[in-house]
């Protein structure tokens, strides 16, 4: 036969005992696919049990609407750095980011890092008296965390910088 010819073989050489077991491979592998689609189906339903505690969880939290202040603070800060930007154009530009987007950009990171056990204890304690005042109470511990911290890294600048130029001299450009 040339070399490129396809080669044929003939039916006769087929018997009934390899279609049995072509049959039965058939078999396996049809129950074989079943087993794993079934069981990816299961992850997938897992998954998405746990991406709706991780949402509840940051819902509870308040984590989208934190994100929310922070991306206005700084929205605001670049609106006053760009006077010549008219502020209809700000105030368009954020209703197009929604919670979803949030979700599918942070989910992922909660599922990497936290087990669905920890993400559920977490949502179980939020929903107690004592998280509910936990969550009441963390913005402003947050908020004068924020101002303290600022605070304090003036002050460790400032010390870092006068012994800079008490070891540096003028060579030191404070």
């Amino acid at each position: 036969m040339a070399a490129g010819a396809s080669q044929s073989i003939p039916r006769e050489q087929f018997r009934r005992k390899d279609v049995k077991v072509s049959k039965r491979s058939l078999l396996v592998a049809a129950g074989t696919l079943f087993v794993v689609l079934a069981s990816d189906a299961s992850v997938a339903k897992d998954e998405s049990a746990v991406d709706r505690d991780i949402h509840d969880l940051l819902d509870a939290t308040g984590a989208f609407g934190i994100v929310q202040q922070m991306i206005q603070g700084q929205a605001q800060s670049l609106a006053r750095s760009q006077p010549n930007i008219p502020k209809q154009f700000w105030d368009g530009m954020f209703g197009r980011y929604t919670k979803e987007d949030f979700y599918a950009l942070i989910t992922p990171v909660y599922r990497k890092n936290m087990s669905p056990k920890d993400i559920k204890g977490l949502l179980d304690f939020y929903r107690t008296p004592l998280g509910r005042r936990v969550l009441a109470s963390l913005p402003k511990i947050t908020q004068e965390s924020i101002a303290v911290g600022q605070l304090w890294s003036q002050k460790v600048i400032k010390d870092i910088a006068a012994e800079a130029k008490k070891r540096l001299g003028s060579a030191s450009d404070f």
